[in-house]
């Protein structure tokens, strides 16, 4: 009867321990899924703030040159209508 004993002991202590291992296993997937969407945040983050800047950029090339075009157009001569020269 000993060794029945010993044998329900080690059963309660094996199921005791896949009960931690599987525990600890949800644990890890959690933290694995945690972590993953925290790099997925970051990553859109990221690219939210380098559209942002790369439409900035674009502007400011649109405005300059807007602004250079409406200079040549300020720096060229005049010429009135009738006068000969």
């Amino acid at each position: 009867m000993i060794r029945a004993t010993c044998f329900g002991d080690n059963l309660l202590a094996l199921e005791a321990l896949e009960a931690q291992r599987n525990e600890k296993r949800r644990s890890l997937f959690n933290a694995q899924d945690q972590a993953d969407q925290q790099r997925e945040d970051l990553i859109a983050n990221i690219e939210g703030k380098l559209t942002q800047k790369s439409g900035a950029a674009a502007f400011h090339h649109s405005l300059e040159a807007r602004l250079k075009r409406s200079s040549d157009v300020v720096s060229q001569p005049q010429y009135e209508i009738g006068t000969h020269h």
